[in-house]
């Protein structure tokens, strides 16, 4: 009969050398898990196989250190997206991928697959690590790319019994540190001409006149529409359509604008 080789769970095999875990593979085999690099600070940089996240009481395996268990093991990963809880809603700005990872062992003699863990997780747009700031249509590949990973390095997790370990609450701070400076980068840039097009449309339905709206922009530093920054967009046409005061949108300003950039589709 043709068989396929079975692990037994026994306990988390690791010993540890410094600040690196070895993990022994059942069968045969260790794989080290080398630590994340600290800056002048002390804290993480993410560049490791593991290393800990700000906030969490144990450490966080990344995806560098899951692919080196999951080949260890000898598995193949695979996604499936669950059709039924994915959200593309891009007309109210969310976006959320749901995949299912499962870590598979082939028999090449039979050609027969067995799925030996899975693990469902997800990700979604409004997380400010997934490009909240960006709108919706630049980031779904971001969510797709997130939710694989946590689900995978989830998967990993658990069928190597190493959630002791490790956190299932997955995250890559250099990747994050990455989404953030995209973040800051978008938020500071100027507003496009379908966000000028929406402006002087809501300008004119309020009963502002050009010079109105020239006048206002002066008044709040701008020398004009095109140099209104995205992050700043949704208080200036509050401003215009008098929605606030110049009081409030200085208020509201100074508390860092909006949290995200409107996005304006064409019509």
């Amino acid at each position: 009969m043709d068989e396929i080789k079975l692990y037994e769970n026994n306990g988390v095999l690791t010993s540890v050398d410094g600040d690196n875990y070895t993990v022994k593979i059942p069968g045969g085999g260790n794989v080290t898990l080398v630590r994340s690099r600290k800056d002048e600070k002390g804290n993480d940089l993410g560049d490791g196989d593991f290393g800990v996240i700000p906030y969490t009481a144990r450490p966080s395996l990344f995806k560098q250190g899951a692919d080196k268990i999951r080949i260890a093991y000898g598995f193949f990963e695979r996604h499936t997206p669950v059709t039924e809880l994915c959200v593309c809603d891009h007309q109210n700005g969310f976006i959320r991928y749901v995949d299912k990872c499962e870590l598979v062992k082939l028999n090449p003699q039979t050609g027969q697959e067995y799925v030996f863990a899975s693990y469902v997780a997800s990700a979604n747009n409004m997380e400010g690590r997934n490009g909240k700031a960006a709108g919706t249509m630049g980031v779904d590949n971001n969510c797709v790319k997130i939710a694989e990973k946590r689900s995978m390095v989830s998967a990993v997790i658990s069928v190597a019994n190493l959630s002791g370990l490790f956190t299932m609450d997955i995250e890559d701070s250099t990747l994050d540190k990455a989404f953030t400076g995209v973040k800051a980068d978008v938020l500071n840039d100027k507003i496009g001409a379908q966000h000028i097009k929406k402006l002087w449309a809501e300008a004119a339905k309020a009963g502002r006149s050009k010079s109105d709206v020239a006048e206002l922009c002066t008044e709040i530093g701008y020398s004009s529409t095109k140099e209104i920054t995205k992050k700043d967009f949704g208080n200036v046409l509050d401003l215009i359509t008098g929605k606030i005061s110049i009081g409030e949108y200085e208020a509201a300003k100074a508390e860092g604008g909006n949290e995200q950039a409107e996005e304006v589709k064409a019509e």
